[in-house]
């Protein structure tokens, strides 16, 4: 078992590789082998152990047999006991403890110095408790080798390279390539087909016609369309309220729009609720007022009337917008008062609706996306 021992250690002597990927696998190879070769050898240990202490126990029982007894040759109780006790100890198997080869060069070395590293922040943060006079918890107690100078070399080294690139992606950023989104071809012939028959049933109605049905409102887009309880129960527009409400059903059941929540409702309706942010009157009025303490500045006396006059306009959201839509596609007055609204839906960054509605306005037009 000597021999063995120092023909393990000159093995690990060098490692062979003009390279770190050449040295990190032959690393690797070399600690497998000692782990193998040093567990055999603990394995013959405590196999030669086990068979020194039966021989032991064997010899503390034949001293032990007392004068004029079967088998009596020699009695010794003294010897008996040392006997027993060192067969005891002779039997205790060997802990074979290895260390954990790592290999410290390369994306490896880093990977190692930054283990350590958290290693020893744990075992210091276990130990905290100790310094106000708590006993030590072995088993929160954690192994935590030293960090080496090797280690702090890795580290340094790749935050070096980090920054580096880092600084070069600001300096020199990579061109932008925009998204080649494509809609399946299924989907966009439904919708084709749904908006041509909602075209041929609505007297009067041409593509434009469906188009100016969208809007966009707050980063999202909507379909707009007339309750139909509210339009003329018979005539064009009654048509034209059935192929658009059969249109929004045919893109409903296509998940490609959807019924505002609760939630969504409440917002919009208080939106329509609160003073426009960008209004300019009250802007105007107090330019009006710094201007009148300026006894040089002669003012238009009508258009400073008209300022004083004008009363803040209130919000104008998503409902007002597809009040006047309505107005603007012609649908009559008691239908652009209740309305419906869609939200359509976007899917990776596309709106899959209008993608088919700029497709068919192309082909319309005659020209190509």
């Amino acid at each position: 078992m000597q021999a063995d021992l120092k023909k393990l250690q000159e093995s690990v002597a060098g490692l062979e590789g003009g390279t770190v990927l050449e040295r990190q696998p032959n690393f690797e190879a070399k600690a497998r082998d000692v782990r193998s070769n040093a567990r055999s050898i603990a394995a013959r240990s405590n196999e030669f152990g086990a068979s020194t202490a039966a021989e032991m126990k064997a010899l503390a029982t034949t001293v032990s047999i007392k004068p004029g007894k079967p088998g009596f040759s020699c009695y010794d109780p003294t010897l008996a006991q040392r006997l027993n006790q060192a067969a005891a100890q002779a039997g205790q198997p060997a802990v074979l403890k290895l260390r954990e080869a790592s290999f410290d060069e390369g994306p490896a070395g880093v990977a190692n110095a930054v283990k350590r590293l958290w290693s020893n922040i744990g075992a210091g943060i276990v130990s905290i408790p100790t310094l106000f006079g708590a006993a030590e918890d072995p088993a929160l107690a954690g192994d935590s080798a030293p960090i080496t100078g090797r280690d702090l070399i890795a580290l340094l080294a790749t935050l070096g390279i980090d920054i580096g690139l880092f600084v070069l992606t600001v300096l020199n950023p990579a061109p932008f390539q925009p998204r080649q989104l494509r809609l399946d071809a299924n989907i966009r012939d439904q919708v084709t087909r749904a908006i041509d028959t909602a075209i041929r049933r609505a007297p009067g109605a041409d593509m434009e016609w469906v188009r100016r049905h969208f809007i966009h409102h707050n980063r999202s887009s909507y379909l707009i369309i007339p309750n139909l309880f509210s339009c003329e129960p018979t005539g064009d527009e009654s048509e034209k309220a059935m192929a658009m409400n059969h249109l929004a059903s045919v893109l409903d059941d296509l998940d490609l729009v959807k019924w505002p929540n609760k939630e969504e409702l409440e917002a919009l309706r208080e939106e329509e609720g609160v003073y426009s942010q960008t209004d300019m009157t009250n802007i105007r009025k107090k330019r009006l007022a710094d201007l009148e303490q300026d006894d040089t500045i002669e003012l238009d006396k009508e258009k400073a009337d008209s300022i004083r006059k004008a009363e803040p306009l209130r919000n104008h959201g998503l409902f007002s917008k597809a009040e006047r839509v309505l107005t603007i596609t012609g649908w009559s007055e008691n239908a652009t008062r209740d309305i419906e609204i869609f939200k359509l839906v976007d899917t990776d960054g596309l709106t899959p609706l209008l993608a088919v509605l700029n497709d068919l306005e192309s082909k319309a037009d005659g020209t190509s996306e």
